[in-house]
């Protein structure tokens, strides 16, 4: 069974998010949530994590996390395992809580910090009118509200914003921010071309699993091995001519994240569109793969007219 790829060196930055086996809850009462909170806060005092934030939901948590030693498996492990047999114990259950291992997404600092940040805080948008008045999150206490959390570290969030204020403008003012997971490289690394360079140079040198054992692996190895965007739009359109232009702009959406790794921002840079129509495009496509075989012969025809990758 394939494993997912763990970058682990000190002081590396991680947005954790772990959820419960089938979507199930992993609080029912306020009791768990202030005992997963509490084991969350006694690894920060140990000194093991630095959290920079955090937003506990009813089937998931998300953590902006930082390691000051190359220790985060063993300390996620401590945390959910401790949890687990503590909600078992209480309901009389057996069996596992969480869905499979957390994932775990390297980044790198600067605005991605920023965007994962804004993301995890703006998680229960859904939820309440107000995200100041959602109390299991660190938004309130970045604001200076109840409830504070001393063990949530924010002097680093801060060095972007003046004040307060301007955090509060930034986490709100986006009210459809792009999942960080969905930006990712090899699903596990979150940053700038020089960032992935440095990460992918590291895991080439270290890492001891094959492809087959590792998720993502493979990709990262070929990470920088891109066809030109033109050669892309070119095969799209002599395939896909009988499509209309939009939908032919969704192929090349679809062929640049999933044939050659390109991020979000970097497709919607290159075909003149918003991210988030770049992220529908893509999603329209995969979604229409699952029952059209004739597409999806089309899509592997595509990615064998493309050059070999390349560094």
């Amino acid at each position: 069974m394939s494993r997912p790829l763990r970058i682990e060196y000190p002081g590396a930055t991680y947005h954790v998010v772990t959820r419960g086996v089938a979507r199930m809850p992993i609080v029912r009462d306020d009791r768990d949530r202030r005992l997963l909170l509490q084991l969350m806060e006694e690894a920060v005092d140990r000194g093991r994590l630095v959290i920079h934030a955090f937003c506990l939901m009813i089937n998931h948590l998300h953590l902006l996390s930082q390691t000051p030693r190359a220790e985060l498996s063993r300390w996620m492990q401590d945390i959910l395992s401790r949890y687990a047999t503590h909600f078992n114990v209480r309901r009389g259950r057996e069996g596992h809580l969480f869905q499979g291992r957390y994932k775990a997404l390297l980044i790198d600092g600067g605005r991605y910090f920023r965007n994962c940040s804004r993301y995890i805080h703006r998680n229960p948008n859904d939820l309440v009118e107000n995200l100041s008045s959602y109390r299991w999150s660190s938004y309130p206490s970045y604001l200076g509200q109840e409830p504070r959390f001393d063990w949530v570290s924010q002097d680093r969030t801060f060095q972007f914003f003046d004040n307060r204020k301007a955090y509060q403008e930034f986490v709100e003012s986006d009210r459809t921010p792009v999942d960080p997971f969905d930006e990712a490289v090899a699903g596990t690394v979150y940053g700038s071309d020089d960032f992935v360079r440095r990460i992918r140079k590291f895991v080439l040198a270290t890492e001891q699993g094959s492809e087959e054992e590792v998720l993502g692996l493979k990709e990262l190895r070929l990470w920088g091995r891109r066809p030109p965007v033109g050669t892309v739009r070119k095969a799209v359109d002599i395939l896909f001519r009988d499509w209309s232009r939009s939908r032919r702009r969704w192929i090349t959406s679809y062929t640049l994240r999933d044939h050659c790794w390109f991020k979000n921002r970097d497709v919607a840079e290159w075909l003149g569109i918003t991210a988030s129509a770049a992220s529908r495009g893509y999603s329209a496509i995969r979604e229409m793969t699952r029952f059209d075989q004739d597409l999806r012969w089309r899509l592997k025809h595509l990615s064998h007219q493309l050059p070999p990758p390349r560094y």
